[in-house]
């Protein structure tokens, strides 16, 4: 990890630890507008630049904030993490008013770039860490998941049957044709194309989850 000579001592050591990273003091996480980057795992940089109010407001007046944006820009990941609460700017003497800093996160944020409000050093060095292992990851597949069931997480309403959840996935079906099919049926009337001990050859699928996956769709659990 290459670290800005201009940040505090026990901040970089914060980070640090937290990251599980070896650093070393140079100018060339400046020269990416960073004042850390960050190696990540599948072979690009990350850099992660840290601010108090103060010196955002400043760095917004002196254009020293454009120009390091405009660096950031160039790496496979950048954040930027702020520490304090913008709206005690209004309470700061030569500072910029707390609705022109919200305005200019929100050109930094237009931009591409992670903003995160943090309180302290320790709070910015469990960012920093995060942002290290999320950034890392050769893919990231959180927004692909389909939702949980709504009665099965426990949420206000009727609870849905998984089979109906699971029926309302296939086009111009909605919950009450979901519960006909089911009523009509007795059970789901979709059966797997595979047999059980194919369906163990796909990664991450064991004997146990293999039986469970048979079961919910009517199988008999077993091979013909």
């Amino acid at each position: 990890m290459i670290v800005s000579p201009t940040e505090p001592g026990d901040v970089v050591e914060l980070v640090a630890r937290e990251t599980g990273l070896d650093f070393a003091s140079t100018a060339l996480a400046e020269y990416y507008g960073a004042d850390y980057l960050l190696p990540s795992t599948t072979g690009g940089l990350i850099g992660l630049q840290r601010k108090t109010v103060s010196d955002l407001s400043a760095s917004v007046v002196d254009g020293r904030l454009a120009r390091e944006v405009a660096r950031l820009c160039d790496l496979d990941c950048a954040a930027l993490g702020i520490d304090g609460d913008l709206d005690a700017a209004d309470g700061l003497r030569h500072s910029l008013p707390a609705a022109s800093l919200r305005r200019a996160v929100w050109e930094v944020q237009r931009a591409g770039i992670i903003v995160a409000n943090v309180r302290g050093p320790w709070e910015f060095a469990k960012f920093a860490a995060d942002l290290f292992d999320f950034a890392s990851r050769p893919r990231h597949l959180a927004l692909r998941r389909r939702p949980t069931p709504p009665g099965l997480a426990g949420t206000w309403g009727e609870p849905v049957k998984p089979e109906s959840w699971l029926l309302q996935g296939l086009p111009g079906v909605g919950p009450e044709l979901a519960e006909r099919i089911l009523e009509t049926f007795g059970t789901l009337p979709l059966r797997w194309a595979c047999t059980e001990t194919e369906l163990r050859k796909v990664r991450g699928v064991g004997k146990a989850r293999a039986a469970q996956l048979y079961a919910f769709l009517g199988g008999d659990s077993h091979d013909a």
